[in-house]
């Protein structure tokens, strides 16, 4: 997978991540320990995490100081961000195009194909 993203793109990708961090820190306190959902928001949690390093790496551009994620941790973020795009891909039709929701939806979206493909990076280095 390409990485074919501007800079702007990348900063954007970052605060959309950031803001979804925030959400499931949040969600994540109101769940019980040991439930499905709070295991979910984790996983989701810790795919975040690695796309937010990796989007630092790639803006700083250093290539030769990455921290190195085990290749478990990389495959499961891949998997984890793979089902947060399947679950967004059909919500900006939901909003009325312009809405902040709907901008919110394409900009959460398009931040986790950034993430997706610097995680695929990755894998293959």
């Amino acid at each position: 997978m390409s990485i074919d993203y501007a800079t702007p793109e990348f900063e954007e990708a970052l605060k959309a991540i950031s803001s979804s961090i925030s959400k499931c820190e949040k969600a994540r306190t109101k769940l019980k320990a040991d439930s499905p959902q709070r295991k979910w928001v984790d996983r989701q949690l810790e795919a975040l995490y690695i796309s937010i390093a990796l989007i630092d790496m790639f803006l700083s551009e250093q290539a030769n100081d990455k921290e190195r994620y085990t290749e478990t941790a990389l495959r499961n973020a891949d998997k984890t961000i793979k089902q947060l795009i399947r679950n967004c891909e059909k919500l900006p039709e939901r909003f009325r195009i312009g809405s902040p929701q709907h901008t919110l939806a394409i900009r959460r979206l398009q931040a986790f194909h950034i993430a997706e493909a610097l995680i695929a990076t990755e894998i293959q280095t």
